[in-house]
């Protein structure tokens, strides 16, 4: 896969992971956990290459958002059949102009193409693929209007998953070597846990921070997409936690999930959830998407309080670049 605006390559692979439908039914299950301070948004660098989890875009490299806008108007045969969905209006929600090349690459002996049009909150893209020996490109599919939510990609050239410390079970002891966090699986399963296939890809240590980052294996086969339930997974860590905040790097802008302020607070015996709800910045918490994820114990009234500060203090949401 290549940042053709760079004319880089990027990694070879497709990811094809299922719709947001999962996360949204997620959200709305009926499990609960208290989710924990993001960190602000980091400037990311435009070399680091992200994957939008859904599928319909493949991955790429972050600096192409940024980019010139016009490849409609290039004189390559892919640019010219782009051109020619447009003008015929082959599928009617394809804008005009302002086009970019997001990713290109090769996927045996077929190459494929994708364009892009508009900002990380609303990208439409198409997709064109050419066998071996073949000039002409012919249409693959194409998406509208989904948002993309940019993880960093795992050594297995998977998104890599997003996880939450279980409230509960926080270390309360600095020497503590493990943490234990909650995940749920994006991918189809049956509606089956992920026990056995999650693992951590890297942990790093510095003076001040754990990072970790969380894969999940796929199972082989077909599956049926019911909503996955929560899967629960200790952590090993080679060294004491300390007094060091536990981040998790699964997103281009890493997120804090439990900070050194949280974790001696909970150390001194202050509620963890609530600690993980509302001990934060307004910036950190209007990056919650909900107080319910994955598998605790939150409060009617820590769930009124919880909405009730994103009605006063939050404007729209958004995970613009």
């Amino acid at each position: 896969m290549l940042d053709a605006q760079a004319g880089a390559t990027i990694l070879p692979i497709f990811i094809r992971m299922r719709s947001f439908t999962l996360s949204f039914a997620l959200i709305a299950s009926a499990f609960t956990i208290a989710i924990t301070a993001p960190v602000a948004s980091a400037v990311v660098d435009p070399n680091t290459i992200v994957v939008c989890p859904g599928g319909e875009i493949e991955p790429f490299r972050w600096g192409v958002l940024k980019g010139p806008r016009n490849a409609e108007k290039d004189k390559s045969a892919s640019a010219w059949l782009l051109r020619k969905i447009i003008r015929e209006k082959s599928l009617e929600f394809m804008p005009r102009s302002r086009w970019f090349v997001i990713a290109k690459g090769r996927q045996g002996r077929t190459d494929f193409i994708q364009y892009a049009q508009g900002n990380i909150d609303g990208l439409t893209a198409i997709t064109f693929t050419r066998r071996d020996g073949k000039k002409r490109w012919t249409y693959s599919h194409s998406g509208h209007g989904f948002d993309c939510d940019p993880h960093l990609t795992t050594r297995a050239g998977r998104a890599a998953t997003e996880w939450y410390p279980v409230a509960e079970s926080l270390p309360t002891n600095p020497s503590a070597r493990s943490i234990r966090i909650v995940v749920s699986e994006n991918n189809c399963n049956g509606g089956q846990a992920a026990t056995g296939r999650v693992f951590a890809d890297s942990i790093e240590y510095s003076a001040t921070e754990v990072k970790i980052r969380i894969d999940i294996r796929p199972n082989e086969g077909p599956a049926t997409c019911p909503s996955n339930p929560p899967t629960y997974y200790d952590v090993p860590l080679t060294e004491q936690i300390g007094e060091r905040s536990i981040v998790d790097t699964s997103r281009a802008a890493p997120r804090t999930r439990a900070s050194a302020a949280q974790l001696a607070a909970v150390r001194s015996g202050a509620n963890p959830v609530e600690q993980l709800l509302f001990n934060k910045t307004d910036a950190e918490f209007c990056k919650d998407p909900t107080p319910y994820l994955l598998g605790g114990k939150v409060t009617r009234e820590q769930e009124r309080r919880w909405y009730k500060r994103a009605a006063d203090s939050c404007p729209k949401r958004t995970n613009g670049i």
